[in-house]
């Protein structure tokens, strides 16, 4: 159950030959297939472990959840988790993975999980996991998930025009990078306490910078009012609600679709926030519109159609 968590912000095919790239069959409409930046692939072969494997020439640390009896046709879901200090929480993505039961959500909605780590940053003395969001550093980022996408496709009879992602504060702020840069591959996105171009203090270049993409896949937005800021009101680098105005303001300019929700309970994500999110995420097809165009039912009590 997502409970109130602050800035965390089919059968299978083989699995031993994922270095032979083959030319994509193209059976889904979104982006082509890519060849695997270090020519392998994660061991996929049990569910809920975080395993390593080459990215870009350097390891990288995945957890993959798999339904307990995968059927075809599996939809593919990235969650991208917020900062995250390692001292504290060595391994982000197994604990994310069990505090949030995503085994139960792969099992009931026949969903394969991906929740890629991040590299661990240093910064006036402190290390904490941090995605690279800032404009210009983001390329390794976004090969892994390229990588794990290829990776999907060649291990398991996947549906890559139901490919979501997924993200909460640090984790949403490079799901705005995906946005930008990989909107050929994503049915659907979810930022919970995310947002675009945030500026920091002794950074030259803007933290999550938004570009107009080349398709634009339906955009669920939440924050969390006045008190959605990090590290607190004190002393305020990010103010993840004033960063969301401007994700969704960038967006309906390029004439994409998006709702907004605040729940006005701060950096946090809720119990309605997780069940909107949810629903967001298992409910949208690559090129296909949103079923929320034109009426978000339930949601209307705190979320609008901007």
């Amino acid at each position: 159950m997502w409970l109130n968590i602050l800035f965390l912000a089919c059968s299978s095919k083989p699995q031993d030959s994922a270095s032979n790239f083959t030319a994509d069959p193209r059976p889904w409409q979104s982006a082509p297939l890519v060849s695997l930046s270090s020519g392998e692939c994660p061991n996929m072969s049990v569910s809920g472990e975080t395993v390593s494997f080459l990215s870009s020439g350097e390891s990288r640390n995945v957890t993959v959840v798999i339904p307990s009896s995968p059927q075809a046709d599996m939809r593919v879901v990235f969650f991208y988790h917020g900062l995250m200090d390692p001292g504290y929480t060595p391994n982000p993505t197994g604990y994310m993975s069990t505090a949030l039961n995503f085994q139960a959500l792969a099992d009931e909605y026949n969903a394969l999980i991906f929740l890629p780590e991040s590299r661990v940053w240093s910064m006036a003395g402190m290390q904490f996991f941090m995605w690279d969001i800032e404009e210009g550093t983001s390329e390794n980022d976004l090969t892994l998930f390229d990588d794990l996408r290829t990776c999907a496709a060649q291990a398991f009879e996947v549906d890559l025009d139901a490919l979501v992602s997924v993200g909460f504060s640090g984790g949403s702020l490079f799901n705005t990078v995906l946005y930008s840069q990989r909107s050929d591959s994503l049915a659907a996105v979810v930022e919970m306490s995310g947002g675009a171009d945030v500026n920091i203090p002794l950074y030259d270049n803007p933290f999550a910078p938004y570009d107009t993409p080349s398709h634009s896949p339906p955009l669920l937005l939440i924050s969390g009012g006045e008190a959605d800021l990090w590290p607190d009101a004190s002393f305020t680098l990010v103010n993840f609600e004033t960063a969301t105005d401007v994700l969704q303001a960038n967006v309906l300019e390029d004439g994409g679709f998006a709702v907004r929700c605040k729940h006005n309970s701060g950096h946090t994500i809720t119990n309605k926030a997780f069940e909107v999110s949810l629903s967001w995420m298992t409910e949208h097809r690559f090129g296909d519109p949103s079923p929320y165009e034109n009426d978000i039912g339930t949601w209307s009590d705190w979320c609008e159609i901007p």
